[in-house]
């Protein structure tokens, strides 16, 4: 009945046929790419949900892309937002690993 029903899934409305009614099943989340509208993060696959500008033919919209990352100095929050770098959390900047010996 709802998506909670589900593991790892989420609950879909699946359409009848000739052996059984409307009715809601769990099925993997459907999710898309590359241009795709989206909400959230989860709404895409191995993209992300990023604001992009509005112009002549669409408006303002969300849509899945790829993550954009930076290196060395750039602002960050999370590890997530620098490429082959680290995020410092208290510099707020990326940077390279440190070396561990």
């Amino acid at each position: 009945i709802e998506h909670e029903d589900c593991c790892t899934q989420y609950c879909g409305l699946v359409p009848g046929d000739d052996k059984l009614p409307e009715r809601m099943v769990c099925k993997p989340k459907p999710c898309s790419n590359n241009g795709q509208i989206c909400i959230e993060h989860e709404d895409c696959c191995t993209q992300y949900c990023g604001l992009v500008a509005g112009d002549d033919e669409l408006p303002e919209r969300m849509i899945c892309k790829p993550k954009p990352c930076s290196n060395n100095g750039q602002i960050c929050t999370e590890h997530e937002d620098c490429c082959s770098t680290l995020c410092n959390k208290d510099t707020g900047k990326c940077v390279k690993r440190p070396a561990l010996f």
